[in-house]
């Protein structure tokens, strides 16, 4: 005797994973528009803060990137800094302390 927990064959559950299929379009669709649309709006404003500030008189800098292997210190492949000293050595230094200026009254 058959359980009526599992599926049946049949027009129902072709109609099911039809339905099911089409669900799964609709929310891939809906997620593809909504990636779009935030990126149309950053897009917007962008362009919105770069007009504004050249009605201003305030011309945007631009932005370099840089990429290059070792720049971050600690990770593999880094190398070391020419300013920072090598393990072992000792950096000596002259410690003085400065004494807070006295209030000047007017």
């Amino acid at each position: 005797m058959e359980s009526m927990n599992s599926q049946s064959e049949g027009p129902l559950s072709a109609i099911g994973a039809a339905l099911s299929a089409t669900a799964r379009f609709a929310v891939a669709l809906f997620g593809a528009l909504l990636m779009v649309g935030a990126l149309f709006i950053g897009l917007l404003v962008g362009l919105t803060l770069m007009l504004f500030a050249l009605l201003r008189g305030r011309r945007p800098q631009g932005v370099k990137f840089m990429w290059r292997k070792g720049d971050w210190p600690g990770r593999p492949g880094s190398r070391p800094s020419a300013t920072q000293p090598g393990k072992g050595e000792v950096v000596d230094i002259e410690v003085r302390e400065i004494p807070p200026k006295p209030p000047q009254q007017p």
